[in-house]
């Protein structure tokens, strides 16, 4: 990362900017096999059914809902992970900045929690795989503070196992796995929405964060906001 003093404050890039909604998810294009004569069923997962502050590691989430017609099973989800640390791998809305200052990630809030991907030193990764009871045919869910800072060898990137459609401006693409980057130096995205555009149905699903700094003081964190599962 850049000296201190030498950088702007990672808040001050957003300051001032009142906070837009994310994109109505069904904005996304729709996969063509989505059409099929089994209709879509979806469901919705909230990280909030677990207390902020709380470990993703070994938990099983539940959905709600559904809308639509078709398959009536709730799928549930169990999410693993690499590493779990504080701030990492848990319900939250906060961050640890390579500061050591405890931020709120752009866009969530006490009442707007998700999994937090919270990583410190040169080109850290990490992992979540969410899993799920029975096979699914998409998922959908905001991403919420996604950084660049001087190079492109500091660059936050995220990617998936699955192919996903993105809505959003400012990133080096929009379809495909990823690695997706911002593209603008010392830039903030409050929020994108991603949708999987898998033809076929999966069982599992990979997000991939690379807080992508030179030192190893560096850190960086990524939201990952509700999920919405369709069978």
């Amino acid at each position: 990362m850049p000296p201190v003093q030498a950088q702007l404050p990672r808040r001050a890039l957003v300051a001032g900017a009142a906070w837009a909604a994310p994109v109505v998810l069904t904005a996304v294009a729709t996969p063509a096999w989505a059409a099929a004569s089994v209709p879509l069923k979806c469901f919705t997962m909230d990280w909030s059914q677990l207390a902020t502050g709380t470990s993703l590691a070994g938990k099983t989430l539940t959905s709600t809902g559904p809308t639509g017609s078709g398959p009536t099973t709730s799928p549930s989800l169990s999410v693993t992970s690499g590493t779990q640390t504080t701030f990492n791998f848990d319900v939250d809305y906060r961050g640890v900045w390579y500061d050591n200052n405890t931020l709120t990630v752009a866009g969530m809030s006490t009442a707007n929690t998700g999994m937090i991907l919270n990583l410190r030193g040169a080109n850290a990764s990490e992992t979540a795989t969410l899993t799920f009871s029975q096979p699914v045919r998409q998922v959908s869910f905001t991403v919420y503070e996604l950084n660049r800072w001087t190079t492109i060898t500091e660059n936050d990137t995220l990617s998936f196992s699955q192919p996903v459609s993105i809505t959003g401006s400012g990133l080096n693409a929009t379809t495909g796995t990823g690695p997706f980057y911002r593209t603008a130096t010392y830039s903030t995205l409050a929020s994108i929405a991603v949708q999987t555009t898998a033809t076929t149905a999966f069982s599992s699903f990979d997000i991939t964060y690379l807080n992508a700094v030179t030192q190893a003081s560096g850190g960086g964190y990524v939201g990952i906001g509700d999920l919405t599962i369709c069978t």
